[in-house]
């Protein structure tokens, strides 16, 4: 005889309810989350100083070639407005997942900026085209264009391959998928 889901342990109701078959009609889509933990300052704090860091770190590398009007007036906002629809929407995550397992001891993935990633992409993409064209305001404003170009382009490849990352997970050890993580680690234990 078949059990309900009553008589489920709560670790299998857990694992039932994050199923993608699980039924969306017995699932509020919202579940109350404590608007403040312990935890929250620390975490914010961290999470604000290296992104407004990252920020100007880059922002700052960017000055030597691209005008200010470019920076402040796209560039920055942009990163706003992404920061506040990123992390928007990994809130919007946490709930959903407190609603399906009815856990409320949750939190949102933090959403911040890739820090070598920021590095990388400015040297390997805007200053590589800022050059190539000679330098000078027509090639700041086209180094800027192809960076846009290039950082929706990086979008669409981590949306399209975002499906195959729970099958990764699976197949490659967990100490694989740390290397890179440790790599920038060890990169700012030599350099400090």
């Amino acid at each position: 005889m078949a059990s309900t889901n009553e008589e489920k342990p709560q670790a299998e109701k857990t694992a039932d309810a994050m199923s993608p078959a699980a039924p969306m009609a017995d699932v509020k889509w919202y579940r109350s989350l404590p608007l403040f933990v312990p935890g929250d300052v620390d975490a914010f704090a961290g999470l604000f100083s290296n992104n407004l860091a990252t920020m100007l770190a880059g922002a700052q590398m960017l000055s030597s070639i691209l005008p200010a009007e470019i920076i402040f007036g796209r560039i920055i906002p942009g990163v706003g407005l992404s920061m506040l629809v990123g992390c928007t929407y990994y809130m919007v995550q946490a709930l959903l997942t407190a609603s399906k397992t009815g856990q409320t001891k949750l939190c949102c993935l933090p959403f911040g900026i890739n820090t070598p990633g920021v590095f990388a992409f400015n040297s390997g993409i805007i200053f590589a085209v800022y050059y190539s064209e000679g330098g000078g305001e027509q090639a700041a404003e086209l180094a800027w264009q192809v960076g846009v170009a290039a950082n929706f382009v990086q979008g669409v490849v981590n949306i399209s391959l975002s499906p195959f990352g729970p099958h990764i997970s699976r197949a490659v050890p967990m100490v694989a998928l740390l290397g890179s993580i440790s790599s920038v680690g060890i990169a700012w234990l030599y350099a400090n």
